[in-house]
């Protein structure tokens, strides 16, 4: 094992150390194919629910003119303070349609933590849960947040479990504004894609970039709409194992996009 990659130590059997060569295309492109080849697959599975590739294009479609028509441009910061759910995913590609960049954030995180970390990402558009509204409230002023949109996590459940709670819509957008875009289907591998922010076990705030380029290289060789925790991963502290997921969502996408059909 190389000692400039001793994670592949803790890769399952099977998964390679690459998947190389990588084509010179973007999630977006991969998301278009398997909405027009698979659009009644499943995409995501989410509490017994199931969002299809074509939903899924769609809705991301729908939440980039959303975006659009908000005031959000190429290389503006969107930030996820979202658990693993559809609305992640949805909220991430609507914002790669638009160019801007993506910024995951820890829904546990504390006012003052939170803060920090939209600071330190230059976030201007915050996506969250209801049940996190009041607390990004409380902190935008001291931030550069001008848009808090939010989401209720009930919107993507059954119909049995969705009617415990009707949810009402924040945005309408209407068909001549999501026509009116221009989707950025494609673009510079190199332009940054995402923002990862996560937190140490001493609370040392840290960041990083990620290209559209290197984010496809985060492809998963496991079957469309899962993605298993790592082992090494499981055995961290539940703080810092609900830290380490916010990467997976990412690489989920990653994950069921990329696979061939019927895999």
């Amino acid at each position: 094992m190389s000692t400039a990659a001793p994670w592949l130590a803790h890769y399952d059997p099977g998964v390679p150390a690459t998947l190389e060569p990588y084509p010179d295309r973007t999630l977006i492109e991969y998301l278009a194919d398997a909405a027009k080849d698979r659009p009644k697959a499943p995409a995501l599975l989410f509490k017994g629910a199931a969002v299809t590739y074509g939903a899924l294009d769609r809705l991301s479609d729908a939440c980039a003119a959303a975006f659009a028509a908000l005031g959000i441009t190429r290389g503006d910061r969107v930030g996820l303070l979202l658990p693993n759910c559809p609305q992640f995913f949805i909220a991430q590609f609507g914002a790669w349609k638009l160019g801007a960049i993506v910024a995951p954030l820890d829904p546990i995180y504390t006012e003052h933590e939170l803060q920090g970390a939209i600071a330190e990402n230059g976030v201007t558009t915050m996506v969250t849960l209801t049940r996190f509204y009041e607390r990004v409230k409380n902190v935008q002023h001291a931030t550069g947040v001008r848009r808090v949109i939010a989401t209720n996590i009930k919107e993507f459940f059954p119909p049995m479990l969705r009617a415990l709670k009707t949810t009402k819509p924040h945005l309408r957008v209407s068909p001549r504004t999501l026509s009116s875009i221009r989707m950025q289907r494609s673009g510079p591998l190199q332009a940054v894609a995402i923002r990862l922010h996560c937190s140490s076990s001493m609370r040392c705030r840290r960041g990083g970039c990620c290209s559209t380029l290197t984010a496809r290289k985060f492809i998963s060789a496991r079957r469309p709409g899962r993605c298993s925790m790592p082992r090494q991963v499981s055995r961290l502290p539940v703080r810092r194992r609900i830290i380490s997921s916010r990467c997976a969502s990412i690489t989920a996408s990653a994950a069921l996009l990329a696979l061939p059909s019927g895999a």
